[in-house]
């Protein structure tokens, strides 16, 4: 992720070793060539070579997934970033970034359609293979209409569609309100991040010091204020857990789904404990006297009204993934009719029963008879294959800001997604075959 030309400082610095500590092996470094250009080809190569082996492992995936995001470079200009996640006969799962692209036009949901299409046809992937497809929260995604939404469901009406688990999260959390709590804090300690914990701990000593300088804030004085900021505090640290558990690449779909269900039970105990003015899981709030538990209670219920609209895209789905994760426990009687007698022979193996215990979901899949499962491993293919958010999205662009920095802005496009495709990939470039290719190309010619 360093520029091109660190190569000729490295080289130096070579240089500068073998002067002193090996003179006879000066000569062999400077027939290494680290040049600008040098190090530019080479990161060409190894990014080619890594694609090509994603495109030999897409070849054998039986379902596949895409997640899309977009974001602005430091040029201002928008790149379109779509990673795949696929599974292949033995379950095992890739998940690697696909394509970058620069979108120095208009971003409108049909021009990242046609993008798209051209992504997908270049990489050879059968649309009879796309299982599903996860995006941010943008309405140029999201419009049913003359939308990205739009335009895929018309081409592949059975596809699934998964508007990014955390951003739906990070919205709800929006519905907390008490916004004369967060702007104050805002206001006195400028960033959001662990402001509310840092503020409750020293609000005592920003009070005094804040009085001192002449700039009394009333607030620290009002016993509804500060009971107002104990709930914010503790309901934000638990959304701030949650995120942290969605987050992490290799997700599978229904572990995100079974997250967010977990948090909505704790949003009922929540506001049942807090309506009887039990704080137990509110330890700033508690610490307060006098405190309405009724009135929390209500900004919960408001909360649990959020997440039961949002995450209709999974609900939609519960049945599909409890076959997938439950396949013991699941009524035959209620799954699709192509998995139902399967189901039954399943349940009624004691063998497997035992087996599916004692390891992990996809393993147990990996060895379940394809002769005789073969509806059922077809369906757990194509669950394993679902992205459940952009979180990989997400964390790319991140690399990409520290990549395409103020320092950088004349990085190419094409050298931009090398160098991206490089950061990100859990793939080995084949160095050896890399360097025979480069050898047949500068061999003479007879």
């Amino acid at each position: 992720m360093k520029p091109f030309t660190d190569g000729e400082f490295i080289k130096e610095c070579l240089n500068e070793f073998a002067d002193q500590c090996c003179p006879d092996k000066k000569q062999l470094i400077q027939q290494v060539s680290l040049s600008a250009t040098t190090v530019m080809r080479r990161v060409e190569s190894i990014s080619k070579n890594i694609h090509t082996q994603l495109l030999e492992k897409t070849s054998c995936f039986s379902f596949c997934s895409l997640a899309l995001d977009g974001s602005k470079d430091i040029c201002d200009v928008e790149q379109l970033a779509i990673w795949i996640r696929g599974v292949d006969e033995n379950f095992n799962i890739t998940e690697e970034l696909l394509s970058l692209r620069s979108m120095h036009g208009r971003t409108r949901g049909i021009d990242i359609f046609e993008e798209f299409l051209k992504i997908v046809s270049e990489n050879n992937i059968p649309a009879l293979k796309l299982s599903g497809i996860s995006t941010d929260g943008a309405p140029s995604m999201l419009s049913t209409g003359t939308g990205f939404k739009g335009q895929v469901l018309r081409w592949l009406t059975e596809i699934s569609w998964c508007h990014c688990i955390i951003h739906q999260e990070a919205l709800c959390a929006k519905t907390l309100g008490l916004e004369n709590v967060m702007k104050l804090i805002v206001d006195v300690w400028l960033s959001r991040g662990v402001v509310l914990k840092r503020v409750w701990e020293l609000r005592d000593e920003i009070s005094s010091f804040l009085a001192s300088k002449g700039k009394k804030v009333p607030e620290f004085e009002d016993t509804n204020w500060i009971s107002d900021f104990a709930f914010l505090l503790d309901m934000t640290t638990h959304l701030n857990i949650l995120n942290s558990t969605l987050q992490g690449k290799n997700k599978l779909i229904h572990e995100l789904y079974a997250t967010i269900r977990s948090f909505e039970m704790k949003l009922a105990l929540f506001k049942l404990q807090l309506k009887n003015n039990n704080f137990s899981h509110f330890p700033a709030l508690k610490s307060q006297d006098s405190t309405d538990g009724n009135k929390y209670a209500d900004i919960i219920s408001n909360l649990q009204e959020n997440f039961d609209t949002r995450f209709g895209d999974f609900r939609s789905q519960q049945q599909s993934f409890e076959i997938f994760a439950q396949p013991f426990s699941f009524d035959p009687q209620y799954a699709p009719q192509e998995l139902q007698l399967e189901l039954i022979d399943l349940q009624s193996s004691i063998d497997l029963k035992a087996d599916f215990k004692d390891v992990g979901v996809i393993s147990f899949y990996k060895t379940l008879p394809s002769d005789i499962y073969r509806a059922i491993l077809k369906h757990a293919r194509r669950i394993a294959s679902l992205f459940g958010s952009t979180y990989t999205c997400e964390a790319f662009f991140s690399k990409m800001k520290y990549i395409k920095n103020k320092y950088r802005t004349n990085l190419t496009d094409d050298h931009l997604q090398d160098v991206l495709r490089i950061s990100s990939t859990d793939m080995k470039p084949n160095i050896d075959g890399i360097l025979i290719q480069q050898q047949k190309q500068y061999q003479p010619s007879h």
